[in-house]
């Protein structure tokens, strides 16, 4: 399900220009390999560190006591794992676990601060624009979760999907909810109403945008810019 998440759930990743000084520091970190399904993080001990993901697929998602599950990010290559609490020294707040084999350049906490962050400028910096990419991310989502209607929530994650995988929208109510932290009959209500409005058809491919600018304008309205940026922001990151 996960990796048909639309681009607003993929982690920031370091960019081109950037990874030339990571690949200059791997050294003085060590190579881990992963199954699938394996935690990363106990969510009982401090983050001893950060990952640097070399190739694979990670998850992180959070669960409530009513057993409600959602999906934050989704880590790809040249993503970061560990960056949130590498200078508050916490636990981590989030479950984050392999989806396939993979594989991560460790860095302990010690090698980072005292070592690598003095001597490569161009590293903290990478950190820096990571952690504001994913502030910008959360505040957005957090704007939404408080001040949006259900209905133009789910507008914003199709628009969102639209936008990364094509006007097939081959995704289920539930992994929907998922994403969303929403309960899935809240969600097919939701997509009810949007029907309702021609503003969406489904068929056996899938649920499908109607009319992208008039979804816009009526869904989106004034959230079209802030959609636009976090979109803009996933897809020109690795031109940096």
């Amino acid at each position: 399900m996960t990796w048909l998440l639309p681009l607003a759930s993929l982690s920031p990743r370091v960019s081109p220009s950037e990874l030339t000084a990571w690949e200059k520091v791997f050294s003085l970190g060590q190579e881990m390999t992963w199954c699938p399904h394996t935690q990363v993080f106990s969510l009982k001990n401090q983050v001893p560190g950060l990952h640097f993901i070399l190739s694979g697929r990670f998850r992180c998602y959070t669960t409530t006591a009513d057993g409600k599950q959602r999906t934050v990010w989704i880590m790809h290559e040249n993503s970061l794992m560990g960056d949130v609490a590498l200078f508050n020294d916490t636990r981590p707040i989030y479950i984050m676990e392999s989806e396939t084999q993979a594989s991560t350049i460790f860095f302990s906490r010690r090698i980072l601060l005292g070592k690598i962050l003095p001597s490569f400028p161009k590293i903290s910096l990478s950190i820096m624009r990571i952690l504001a990419l994913k502030v910008r991310w959360q505040s957005s989502d957090a704007q939404g979760q408080n001040f949006l209607p259900s209905w133009k929530r789910v507008g914003e994650f199709l628009f969102s999907y639209a936008g990364q995988h094509g006007n097939n929208i081959a995704i289920n109510h539930a992994d929907i909810a998922e994403f969303l932290g929403m309960h899935r009959v809240t969600v097919s209500k939701a997509i009810s109403r949007l029907r309702g409005r021609n503003l969406l058809y489904v068929d056996k491919r899938g649920i499908h945008i109607t009319d992208m600018e008039r979804f816009m304008a009526e869904v989106l309205e004034k959230q079209e810019a802030s959609v636009s940026c976090r979109l803009l922001a996933g897809s020109t990151e690795n031109q940096l």
